[in-house]
Order: structure tokens, then C-alpha cells, then sequence
């Protein structure tokens, strides 16, 4: 995923830009009931003064935590892209918003379980594959040097196969990107 979001950086027109970077920050899911982390690989690659398309893959993590009969670990691998407007603000400080779609597979696991007085030891493993729609917006500031600073929001509606719909977002997710 990441060698195609440089081959398409790679391609578009140099003024439009291009920037590869890091999108960190919380995550939160009714699937789980609860918050996580996130961290992503994140690339923006430029189709237009206004126009442009974000591509992150990554995962969110969920923690470890034993709730008196066993512990669990969950976490969401995924890939996220959106098809951003963008318009500018002042010089360096711009604002975008735009449709998204994501899909990837959640992980929940749990190790040992105890059934009355009697403990069961084994690993046991489950993945749901999800798809999802949603939207994001944010605010980017430019430096004058090849650094670019983000704070976004994406929201979405997630359908787990099999299963049953979910929401899934995170606030305040923070990007650090280098422009080429």
C-alpha cells in the first residue's frame, strides 16, 4: 500500500504536491465500547490547486485489559482514503474536507478463560472484516520548509462482515508529513 501511494506521488504534477508522513492519535469504537490509539502511514498526493486524494494505512490498538474472567486484546488494521476539497485560508493555513472510505479487519483475542472453579488455558483468535464509509475534515498548515502539520476528524459508519453496523472515528488525530 505504501509503495502505491509513492508511485502516485511520484506521478502527479509537482506544483499539485505531494507529502508522506505520520497521522497519529486516538481512535474510539462502539464495536469495542471504548478508546484506543491509532498510528498511520499517511500520503497526500495533489491533483489540483483544490483537489487532492489522502491514502493512511495503520492500526488502532485497544489495549489489554482482564475483566475477571479472562484478558482480551483488540485492535483494527486498516486502510482509509479520501478525496479532500481544499481551499486556503492565509498564507500556510488551509482548511479541507471531503468523503472517505476505509476497510480492514478487527482483532479481538482473549487468553484463558475461567468457567466457575475451573481455569482453560489457549489462545483464542477472531477477525472481522469491515467496511466503511464516513467523512473527514481538518485544518493544515504549510511551513515555508518542506513541513506539513495537520489536525483532522473521520467519522464513519463501519458494516462488519459478519456482523452488524458500528461507528468508528477518532478525535483529534495529529499529522506530521514531509512535502516532496
Amino acid at each position: 500500500m505504501l509503495f502505491a501511494v509513492v508511485a502516485l506521488g511520484a506521478t502527479a504534477k509537482a506544483q499539485d504536491g505531494f507529502s508522506l508522513g505520520l497521522r497519529v492519535g486516538d481512535a474510539y469504537t462502539s464495536y469495542y465500547g471504548g478508546w484506543g490509539y491509532g498510528i498511520e502511514a499517511s500520503g497526500i498526493i495533489g491533483l489540483s490547486d483544490r483537489n487532492r486524494i489522502e491514502v493512511d494505512f495503520g492500526w488502532d490498538g485497544y489495549g489489554r485489559w482482564y475483566d475477571g474472567y479472562r484478558y482480551y486484546s483488540r485492535g483494527y488494521l486498516h486502510v482509509a482514503g479520501s478525496y479532500q476539497w481544499y481551499w486556503n485560508i492565509i498564507k500556510g493555513l488551509g482548511w479541507f474536507v471531503g468523503p472517505q472510505a476505509n476497510l480492514g479487519v478487527f482483532f479481538n483475542t482473549w487468553d484463558g478463560s475461567y468457567y466457575g472453579a475451573y481455569y482453560t488455558t489457549g489462545n483464542f483468535y477472531r477477525a472481522r472484516f469491515s467496511l466503511g464509509v464516513g467523512a473527514q475534515v481538518g485544518v493544515q498548515y504549510d511551513f515555508d520548509f518542506p513541513l506539513q502539520l495537520a489536525l483532522d476528524y473521520r467519522p464513519s459508519i463501519n458494516f462488519m462482515i459478519p456482523g452488524h453496523p458500528y461507528y468508528y472515528g477518532g478525535w483529534a488525530n495529529f499529522s506530521v508529513r514531509y512535502r516532496f
